[in-house]
Protein backbone atom coordinates (compact mmCIF):
# COMPACT_ATOMS: atom_id res chain seq x y z
CA UNK A 1 0.00 0.00 0.00
CA UNK A 2 1.32 3.64 -0.64
CA UNK A 3 1.67 6.09 1.20
CA UNK A 4 1.49 9.82 1.27
CA UNK A 5 4.49 11.71 2.91
CA UNK A 6 4.64 14.78 4.64
CA UNK A 7 8.21 16.03 4.37
CA UNK A 8 9.55 18.86 6.59
CA UNK A 9 8.79 21.44 3.58
CA UNK A 10 10.99 24.58 3.01
CA UNK A 11 8.88 26.83 5.35
CA UNK A 12 10.55 27.19 8.47
CA UNK A 13 8.86 29.48 11.08
CA UNK A 14 10.96 30.65 14.09
CA UNK A 15 9.60 32.21 17.56
CA UNK A 16 10.70 32.60 20.85
CA UNK A 17 13.59 30.09 19.90
CA UNK A 18 11.20 27.56 19.54
CA UNK A 19 11.54 26.07 15.15
CA UNK A 20 8.00 25.88 13.35
CA UNK A 21 8.23 23.74 9.90
CA UNK A 22 4.91 24.26 7.54
CA UNK A 23 4.32 22.27 4.85
CA UNK A 24 3.48 24.28 2.00
CA UNK A 25 0.89 22.01 -0.26
CA UNK A 26 -2.37 20.37 1.25
CA UNK A 27 -1.85 16.74 1.87
CA UNK A 28 -4.99 14.38 0.21
CA UNK A 29 -5.68 11.44 2.29
CA UNK A 30 -8.43 8.88 1.91
CA UNK A 31 -9.58 9.22 5.40
CA UNK A 32 -8.71 12.27 8.10
CA UNK A 33 -5.93 9.97 9.93
CA UNK A 34 -2.11 9.55 9.40
CA UNK A 35 1.09 7.96 11.06
CA UNK A 36 3.32 9.81 12.54
CA UNK A 37 6.84 8.40 12.03
CA UNK A 38 10.58 9.65 13.16
CA UNK A 39 13.69 10.49 10.75
CA UNK A 40 14.37 6.27 11.05
CA UNK A 41 10.84 5.59 10.25
CA UNK A 42 9.75 4.23 13.47
CA UNK A 43 6.51 5.13 15.08
CA UNK A 44 6.04 7.93 17.03
CA UNK A 45 3.76 7.42 20.25
CA UNK A 46 2.67 10.07 22.33
CA UNK A 47 2.80 12.79 19.59
CA UNK A 48 0.42 16.22 20.32
CA UNK A 49 -1.69 16.39 17.43
CA UNK A 50 -4.01 19.76 17.73
CA UNK A 51 -6.11 20.62 14.62
CA UNK A 52 -6.73 24.56 14.79
CA UNK A 53 -9.15 26.44 12.59
CA UNK A 54 -8.69 28.25 9.81
CA UNK A 55 -5.13 29.87 9.37
CA UNK A 56 -4.06 28.69 12.68
CA UNK A 57 -6.16 30.17 14.25
CA UNK A 58 -7.62 28.93 17.51
CA UNK A 59 -7.45 24.58 18.87
CA UNK A 60 -10.76 23.01 17.71
CA UNK A 61 -9.79 19.90 19.32
CA UNK A 62 -6.58 17.27 20.06
CA UNK A 63 -5.59 14.26 20.70
CA UNK A 64 -2.34 12.05 20.98
CA UNK A 65 -0.74 9.18 18.74
CA UNK A 66 -1.31 5.33 20.14
CA UNK A 67 1.67 3.22 19.68
CA UNK A 68 1.51 2.76 16.84
CA UNK A 69 1.83 6.28 15.92
CA UNK A 70 -1.80 6.66 14.24
CA UNK A 71 -4.00 9.64 14.75
CA UNK A 72 -7.60 9.94 13.61
CA UNK A 73 -10.60 12.35 14.03
CA UNK A 74 -13.69 12.12 12.55
CA UNK A 75 -14.44 14.64 9.55
CA UNK A 76 -16.26 17.45 9.96
CA UNK A 77 -19.74 18.42 7.42
CA UNK A 78 -18.99 21.40 4.79
CA UNK A 79 -15.11 21.43 6.19
CA UNK A 80 -12.57 20.92 3.28
CA UNK A 81 -9.67 21.44 4.21
CA UNK A 82 -7.63 20.82 7.90
CA UNK A 83 -5.23 22.46 9.74
CA UNK A 84 -2.61 20.30 12.17
CA UNK A 85 -0.22 21.23 14.19
CA UNK A 86 2.28 17.83 15.97
CA UNK A 87 4.21 18.86 18.92
CA UNK A 88 6.43 16.57 20.95
CA UNK A 89 9.70 17.42 23.02
CA UNK A 90 12.91 17.46 21.00
CA UNK A 91 11.22 17.53 17.78
CA UNK A 92 10.24 20.27 15.92
CA UNK A 93 6.82 21.60 15.36
CA UNK A 94 5.20 20.25 11.85
CA UNK A 95 2.13 22.27 10.97
CA UNK A 96 0.30 20.64 7.51
CA UNK A 97 -3.04 21.11 6.01
CA UNK A 98 -5.26 17.89 4.90
CA UNK A 99 -8.41 17.18 2.98
CA UNK A 100 -10.20 14.02 2.84
CA UNK A 101 -10.45 12.71 -1.03
CA UNK A 102 -12.44 9.79 -2.84
CA UNK A 103 -9.94 9.75 -5.45
CA UNK A 104 -6.88 9.03 -3.01
CA UNK A 105 -6.28 5.28 -1.85
CA UNK A 106 -3.57 6.50 0.26
CA UNK A 107 -2.97 7.00 4.11
CA UNK A 108 -0.78 9.62 5.18
CA UNK A 109 2.40 9.03 7.13
CA UNK A 110 3.87 12.46 8.58
CA UNK A 111 7.53 12.32 9.07
CA UNK A 112 8.75 14.60 12.40
CA UNK A 113 11.82 16.57 11.88
CA UNK A 114 14.15 16.42 15.27
CA UNK A 115 14.79 19.62 16.52
CA UNK A 116 18.35 21.48 16.50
Amino acid sequence: MALGLVVCGPKRLVAQGNVTIQAEKVMAASSLSAVVIDPNDNPMQGVLVEEMGENWKGLLRSTRTDATGRFSFAPVKGRKIYYFMLTIPNFDQLQFRMRVSVFSRKPLKVRMKVGD
